[in-house]
């Protein structure tokens, strides 16, 4: 799955790939096709791992996958929008005459796309979806309250950011 990833749905199920290393962890590296047939690995490696897999019983990959598609393809279809910049000192400036309930940019500290909250990095663009992330999350049917789903969302709806 790992050299396809796109092609095996991973970009969509962020539980998957993140359960994949805890295995991985567990294991101390890639498991070999032989290994489930060695006693002392087995031995080592069972409680661990039935923690993990009885974990995943509760959660499905297929629905936070199709959740997670639903979302993208929305947030694709509507586009993020232009709606203004951050000014020298980080302030959002608004081109509409109605700023947005949450705008995107580029955080002044980790540089990297956030939720705008207080500021922004200097001169840098934001952009907005034209509808709020409640309401993307709504339409797909996504409780973002769910454990099972709240850090499986993709990174644009999730609520930390």
């Amino acid at each position: 799955m790992e050299f396809q990833p796109d092609d095996w749905g991973l970009s969509f199920c962020p539980s998957l790939h993140a359960d994949a290393l805890r295995i991985k962890q567990i294991v101390g590296g890639e498991i070999s096709s032989g290994d489930w047939f060695v006693p002392s690995k087995t031995n080592a490696w069972n409680d661990k791992l039935e923690k993990i897999f009885a974990g995943e019983k509760t959660s499905s990959c297929q629905k936070e996958a199709a959740a997670n598609v639903l979302l993208a393809q929305a947030a694709a279809r509507d586009g993020l929008q232009f709606v203004g910049f951050a000014d020298l000192d980080g302030k959002p400036v608004f081109t509409a005459a109605q700023a947005p309930a949450e705008v995107w940019g580029y955080d002044a500290t980790t540089k990297k796309p956030a939720l705008v909250r207080e500021g922004a990095l200097p001169l840098s663009p934001l952009f907005a979806l034209p509808l709020a992330r409640a309401d993307y999350l709504a339409r797909a049917g996504v409780d973002p309250g769910s454990l099972t789903v709240a850090n499986a969302l993709l990174p644009l709806f999730r609520a930390k950011n």
